[in-house]
């Protein structure tokens, strides 16, 4: 029953807008933070491509939400052409003089007409996905550009390992150097998790 009540509430709820000015100014805050606390760190960089990636955004959605008018007007002139040009032949074809064709004149017609016809069903479809599939090929860039600053804020966690303090063992000549005290590596992996947020 909790459950069930749950689900209701996430329905009702399921129309959740995020506020790009508010991101953006979330993720100033935290580039800010991180430069005080780290000036001139590898983190600090990763922190305002973020930035500029979330400053894009909100340009980005609005671009994607708007429909390209001149893509649906050649899409429809297109689509009205290929139908148009689908009844002229239909008709040509019932105005032909009866008698004159066989029974397999009209099987082998019937047969290029209906294979004629899935291609212009196809082409119809490909029509009317071009901007889906325009703004689909532009969300995957987008989603590339935080793929990988994903992976960068990965990378500097790498070395950042907290069971270093507690159990700090003999480094090796090619072990990393290890600067930070534990309440600034603490925070250091905190502004990575708040990247990830982001």
């Amino acid at each position: 029953m909790h459950s069930h009540r749950c689900l209701i509430a996430m329905e009702k709820n399921a129309h959740y807008n995020l506020d790009s000015d508010k991101i953006v100014k979330t993720v100033e805050t935290l580039s800010r933070r991180i430069e005080e606390r780290f000036p001139g760190s590898g983190l600090g960089k990763v922190s305002r491509e973020l930035l500029d990636i979330s400053r894009l955004a909100g340009r980005r959605s609005a671009e994607m939400a708007r429909s390209h008018a001149l893509i649906r007007f050649l899409t429809g002139l297109l689509i009205m052409i290929i139908v148009a040009v689908v009844i002229i032949s239909i008709v040509s074809l019932l105005n032909l003089p009866a008698g004159k064709y066989g029974s397999l004149e009209i099987i082998q017609a019937m047969e290029a007409g209906i294979n004629n016809l899935v291609f212009i069903g196809a082409a119809i479809f490909f029509l009317i996905t071009v901007e889906t599939r325009i703004k689909r090929t532009r969300i995957m860039k987008a989603l590339h550009e935080l793929r990988s600053v994903a992976h960068v804020i990965d990378m500097h966690q790498l070395t950042k390992d907290p069971e270093q303090i507690l159990k700090r063992g003999r480094d090796t000549p090619s072990s990393p150097k290890r600067t930070m005290s534990a309440f600034e590596l603490s925070r250091y992996l905190d502004y990575c998790t708040e990247l990830f947020a982001m």
